[in-house]
């Protein structure tokens, strides 16, 4: 199994510019999806590296529209 690694770029809320957030090999989806959830709003980039396959994706939209249904349920 393989411990995917995500950059989540926001941008600022209380100071100026952007910068990424990047998570723990350990974090689960549901923490990244948490992550997602509190910078709402100011979200612009959620990259999805896989190391073993050498690959970044980006999947912003997936993973906020993900994001968005877990904060409505």
């Amino acid at each position: 199994m393989t411990n995917l690694l995500y950059f989540i770029e926001v941008s600022g809320q209380k100071i100026r510019g952007k910068w990424f957030l990047e998570t723990d090999r350990d974090d689960t989806r549901a923490d990244v999806l948490d992550t997602i959830n509190i910078y709402q709003g100011h979200v612009l980039k959620v990259l999805e590296v896989n190391e073993a396959d050498g690959t970044c994706r980006n999947v912003t939209d997936q993973m906020v529209a993900e994001a968005s249904a877990l904060e409505a349920a």
